[in-house]
C-alpha cells in the first residue's frame, strides 16, 4: 500500500509550488541598479526608467510562461503516472482472472456427487461476487482519492495565481509612481530608491504568500489515509467471505 508521504505526493506537491518565487520574481531591476550602484547610474535612472521597467515586464513575463509550462508538463506527468498504473492494475488482475479459471475448472473436476457439485457451484459465485464487490471498492476508493488530488491542485493553482497577479499588479504601480515622480522633477536618486524599495516589498509579499501555499501541503496526507483505510477495509472485507466460503466448501469437496 503506499504510504501517504510516498513519491508520488511528493511529485504531487511540487506540482504546485515548485521554485515559483525564483522563477516568477523579476531580478533586473536589482541586476541594473543594486543599492551599491555607480553614482551617475543612480543619478541617470530616470532617464532610464523605461528601459528599467520594459525589462522587468519581460522578465516577469518570461518567467511566469516558464512557470506554466512547467506546470502543465507536471499535470500531464501526474497524469502519464495514473494511467500507468491504472494499466498495471487492469493487467494483474487479467492475469489473476486467468489463473483463477484455471483454478475453478480444478475444482469443479474434483465435484464428483451432485451435493458436491452444487457446493462448488455455490463457492464460485461467492468468490466471484467477493471479488467485483473488493475490486469496485477498491476503484471507488482510488477514484475518490484522484479528485482529491485534483481538488487540491486547483485550489493551490488557483491561490497562487492570485499572489501572482498581486505581485504584477504592485510592479505595475511601482513603474507608474517612478514615472510619474520622473515628470513632476523628484531626484532621480529619490526615485530609484522609492522604486528598488516598492519592488523589494512586492517580492518580499510574494514569497510570503507562496510559503503559506506550501504550508498547505500535507493536504494531500488525509486523502492518502482514507484511500489506505479504504482498500484494507475492502482487502479485510474479502478474506472473511474468502474464509467462509473455502471452509462451507471443505464440508462437501473432500
Amino acid at each position: 500500500m503506499m504510504n501517504p508521504r510516498s513519491k508520488f505526493s511528493v511529485s504531487t506537491r511540487a506540482l504546485v509550488v515548485g521554485t515559483m518565487v525564483s522563477m516568477l520574481v523579476p531580478s533586473a531591476v536589482f541586476a541594473q541598479t543594486p543599492p551599491t550602484a555607480p553614482r551617475d547610474a543612480r543619478a541617470n535612472f530616470c532617464t532610464r526608467i523605461e528601459e528599467v521597467t520594459t525589462k522587468v515586464t519581460t522578465q516577469l513575463a518570461d518567467r511566469e510562461a516558464k512557470y506554466e509550462s512547467r506546470r502543465t508538463e507536471n499535470r500531464g506527468k501526474m497524469s502519464e503516472r495514473f494511467g500507468e498504473r491504472d494499466l498495471t492494475r487492469t493487467e494483474k488482475r487479467s492475469n489473476w482472472d486467468g489463473k483463477r479459471e484455471e483454478w475453478k475448472t480444478k475444482l469443479a473436476e474434483r465435484a464428483t456427487s451432485t451435493e458436491a457439485k452444487a457446493a462448488v457451484d455455490t463457492f464460485i459465485a461467492t468468490m466471484d461476487q467477493a471479488v467485483a464487490t473488493r475490486r469496485a471498492a477498491v476503484d471507488q476508493a482510488v477514484k475518490e482519492f484522484r479528485a482529491g488530488v485534483d481538488a487540491a491542485v486547483v485550489s493551490r493553482e488557483s491561490a497562487v495565481s492570485a499572489h501572482v497577479a498581486t505581485l504584477k499588479q504592485e510592479i505595475q504601480l511601482a513603474g507608474e509612481k517612478a514615472k510619474a515622480d520622473c515628470a513632476l522633477g523628484v531626484d532621480p536618486k529619490t526615485v530609484r530608491t522609492t522604486y528598488v524599495a516598492a519592488m523589494k516589498a512586492a517580492k518580499e509579499k510574494f514569497r510570503a504568500g507562496v510559503k503559506s501555499v506550501e504550508a498547505r501541503k500535507d493536504t494531500l496526507v488525509p486523502l492518502a489515509n482514507q484511500r489506505k483505510i479504504a482498500i484494507e477495509s475492502a482487502v479485510q472485507t474479502f478474506k472473511e467471505t474468502a474464509k467462509k466460503a473455502s471452509y462451507d466448501l471443505k464440508q462437501m469437496v473432500k
